[in-house]
C-alpha cells in the first residue's frame, strides 16, 4: 500500500442496487473504516438509475468523507478490491451492480490518468453524487470549477432522489 505522512480528505461515493442494498452500504463503510478515518457519513439516498439503457432497480447512494495516507491510485485500488469483495463484476459500463466506490474528490487534487480522474468526471451533473456530498460537505470546493458542493447541487434536478434517513437508522444500529 502506497501511503505518505500528509492526510488528505476523500469524498467517496457508494451507490448500490443489487442484492440487499443495506448491508452492501453497510459492508462498504466498515471497509472503508480499515483505510483511514470516516469523519462523516451523509444520510441514504434512494435514487433512480442514471444513463442506463435496461430496466434496473433503484440505487441506493450516499458519501462519505474519509482521512486517508493512501495515494489516490492506492486508495482506488483498495476501492476496486472491496467492490470485487461484496460482489461486484463489471462486464459493461452502467450495468446493475452491488457496490459501486468512487472518488468523488481528494483535497484539492486534479488527476487524469488512464486508470484515474479527480474530481471524478460527471459528479458535477449527478444529483445523487453531489446532494449527499453537500450535506457532509457543503463547503468542499470543486477544485476546477472552484464551486462548493452546496452551490453545485442547488442548481441540480434532484426531482429523482428521496432521502431516507441514517444508516444506522436503516440497520437498526
Amino acid at each position: 500500500m502506497h501511503s505518505s505522512s500528509t492526510v488528505t480528505v476523500a469524498y467517496i461515493g457508494l451507490g448500490t442496487n443489487l442484492g440487499d442494498r443495506i448491508a452492501n452500504l453497510k459492508s462498504a463503510l466498515d471497509a472503508l473504516d480499515s483505510l483511514g478515518v470516516l469523519i462523516a457519513a451523509s444520510s441514504v439516498y434512494e435514487t433512480e438509475p442514471v444513463d442506463v439503457d435496461d430496466i434496473q432497480p433503484s440505487y441506493l447512494n450516499m458519501t462519505v468523507a474519509l482521512e486517508t495516507r493512501l495515494s489516490p491510485h492506492a486508495l482506488l485500488r483498495e476501492l476496486l478490491e472491496i467492490e470485487r469483495v461484496n460482489g461486484r463484476v463489471r462486464k459493461r459500463q452502467n450495468e446493475a451492480r452491488t457496490l459501486d466506490l468512487d472518488i468523488l474528490l481528494m483535497g484539492d487534487l486534479i488527476l487524469n490518468t488512464d486508470e484515474l480522474t479527480v474530481p471524478h468526471p460527471r459528479t458535477h451533473e449527478r444529483a445523487f453524487v453531489m446532494v449527499p456530498l453537500a450535506e457532509i460537505a457543503p463547503d468542499a470546493v470543486h477544485p476546477i470549477l472552484e464551486r462548493t458542493a452546496s452551490e453545485i447541487a442547488a442548481n441540480l434536478d434532484t426531482g429523482g432522489i428521496e432521502r431516507l434517513g441514517m444508516i444506522d437508522d436503516l440497520t437498526g444500529g
